[in-house]
């Protein structure tokens, strides 16, 4: 049979079932905080179709994964397996029990996997490399409780690059006072900004609001509690506090007098010291005008990329109830050019007027794609300062 021939033949196909992303999908997808079940939302029914699909998983040393002070690169694609989602199921259920890791974007931190975690498609699964399932002629093999070899990396065990952990962006070769680096990230913003205005142009109230959000970003750094785990790292210059960023490494350990802080976001404490009339008159000062006011408390908030929508704690959302990012009933923040002032708890307990209902107006006014991209460059702003206090010192 000619090519021709076959071209000509009618061919019975069975059409693949697809997920239309409507708009409401994909204003949903925009929210980072995970599902009431404490899931991040599942993307594949868009990107993948409904076939079942494999994840990958590889063997390693899972306690150089959960130091919690060091970070280490994963394993490159060559020491990887693919792995059908079953049979990943039906290892986790074997005994004896094998120790598995999964990456935890909410934890930002490697954790263990159950046989009732949820598996997803290419997610990559660190084993234990004493645990087996491993064969030297088939790959993966669930049965076998053999130790896997290791395999040398060329990538070594390093530092956390951020020297923060989950708190990021107070590394740097000095230190560097919050003054400057807020100042720095104004310029920069200013001139990604002009930057992007020579090809498209940007609305005046957004463009106002990507730089004076640029300007305050992390005021709240100045916060006794943010400031307290930074100069817990290594001695400080007090008389140029307060501090944006440190050279010494190590996780931020965030604490008052009565113990732990667990999941303390200095960007949720800038976005409330950006409320009340001091907080308007600082971003007045940088030059927002009042009804950019909500979008720059928004871009603030987001710079991140774990406050968006929602204000749902990752970590302690749902089981103590006493604490919010950090902050719990009783506290206050600082102010700016003020007394500390009371935390105005009604702002996320729903309703009209609300950290949600405000961000959803935000969605509906700009949409998912500007308000994305003005995030970009608020964090493009953030990244660019902080580099110059790498260059300065060593040029």
């Amino acid at each position: 049979m000619t090519g021709q021939q076959l071209r000509r033949m009618d061919i019975w196909q069975t059409p693949e079932d697809l997920s239309i992303l409507r708009r409401t999908d994909l204003e949903g997808l925009f929210e980072t905080a995970a599902d009431q079940a404490g899931r991040d939302i599942d993307i594949s029914p868009y990107i993948r179709g409904g076939d079942p699909l494999d994840v990958q998983v590889t063997w390693v040393e899972t306690r150089d994964y959960e130091d919690q002070n060091r970070r280490i690169p994963l394993p490159p694609e060559e020491l990887r397996c693919s792995v059908p989602i079953g049979e990943i199921r039906t290892f986790l259920r074997r005994e004896p029990r094998p120790k598995v890791l999964v990456f935890s974007t909410t934890d930002d931190r490697w954790v263990p996997v159950s046989a009732s975690t949820q598996v997803r498609p290419q997610q990559v699964l660190l084993i234990d490399r004493q645990s087996g399932g491993y064969d030297p002629e088939l790959g993966f093999n669930g049965s076998s409780t053999q130790a896997v070899e290791s395999v040398a990396q060329s990538a070594e065990l390093v530092p956390d690059a951020d020297g923060t952990g989950a708190d990021p962006g107070a590394g740097a070769e000095t230190w560097v006072s919050l003054r400057a680096h807020l100042a720095e990230t104004r310029e920069e913003a200013e001139s990604l900004v002009a930057a992007v205005e020579r090809t498209v142009d940007i609305d005046p109230v957004m463009k106002a609001a990507i730089v004076g959000a640029a300007a305050l970003h992390d005021v709240g750094k100045s916060h006794p509690v943010w400031q307290q785990a930074l100069i817990a790292l290594g001695e400080a210059p007090l008389e140029d506090g307060p501090f944006a960023k440190s050279p010494y490494r190590g996780r931020l350990q965030f604490m008052d007098g009565e113990g732990k802080r667990p999941s303390f976001r200095h960007e949720l404490v800038s976005a409330l010291m950006l409320r009340g009339a001091e907080g308007e008159r600082a971003m007045a000062e940088v030059g927002v005008p009042a009804e950019g006011y909500d979008l720059c408390r928004y871009l603030v908030a987001a710079h991140h990329g774990i406050i968006r929508v929602h204000l749902q704690d990752p970590i302690v959302d749902g089981r103590s109830g006493r604490y919010l990012f950090g902050l719990k009933p009783g506290d206050t923040i600082p102010a700016i050019g003020g007394e500390p002032t009371a935390i105005d708890w009604e702002l996320f307990r729903g309703g009209p007027g609300s950290w949600t209902d405000t961000s959803l107006t935000l969605l509906e006014k700009w949409g998912p794609f500007r308000l994305a991209y003005a995030e970009m460059l608020v964090r493009m702003a953030d990244w660019r300062a902080s580099a110059r206090s790498h260059l300065e010192v060593t040029l």
